[in-house]
């Protein structure tokens, strides 16, 4: 998840207590969800490790750059973005939409919608849908949010929006079954 989301991954870790906050910690297997986070975190550790030990021996300049869009210094320090907010949000708005266009969008809210009307039918996945939505929307949200104050690349959200493909297919595989079901009643 960390190689998909790049910088991004620092926004990742707020999917848990969204998460958390969504299901409600009784509801939450913990060690079936931490378990393979650590399992992942350590094969990530070993696969990032060559770019983190270029980065400390050449001054941190990638995570300057990923804290100087937050304000903390880096090579945003003393950057000024002229420019109009609601030109950025627009821009980032548009380049999400623009990228899955808007048929997958509604697709998306259709699918987390649908999530909360099935919470009683089957616990179990409910609680493994809101764990995909947790992880599409901190990232999406931040980016959003963010260029209210900033320019932002409308590609950076699109990585944390692939954990919704899967509550896609299953609307869509689902929708499917039901049309099929009235065709072939249409045909009798």
């Amino acid at each position: 998840i960390g190689v998909l989301l790049k910088q991004s991954v620092l926004i990742f870790f707020l999917s848990f207590p969204l998460y958390a906050a969504l299901v409600r910690p009784r509801g939450i297997r913990w060690m079936k969800l931490i378990g393979p986070q650590v399992v992942g975190v350590a094969i990530f550790i070993v696969l990032i490790s060559p770019m983190v030990i270029w980065d400390a021996r050449h001054g941190w300049p990638m995570l300057a750059h990923t804290l100087g869009h937050l304000g903390a210094g880096g090579d945003q320090t003393g950057r000024t973005n002229s420019g109009n907010p609601l030109i950025w949000l627009g821009n980032t708005v548009g380049g999400i939409v623009g990228a899955f266009g808007p048929p997958c969008i509604i697709i998306m809210i259709w699918a987390c919608m649908r999530v909360w009307r099935r919470k009683q039918e089957e616990p179990d996945r409910w609680r493994d849908a809101v764990w995909l939505m947790s992880a599409a929307i901190p990232s999406t949200a931040f980016f959003i949010l963010l260029s209210f104050i900033k320019p932002v690349v409308p590609s950076w959200p699109l990585p944390a929006m692939v954990s919704l493909v899967p509550l896609m297919a299953e609307l869509a595989s689902e929708e499917l079954a039901h049309f099929e079901e009235k065709l072939a009643g249409w045909r009798r």
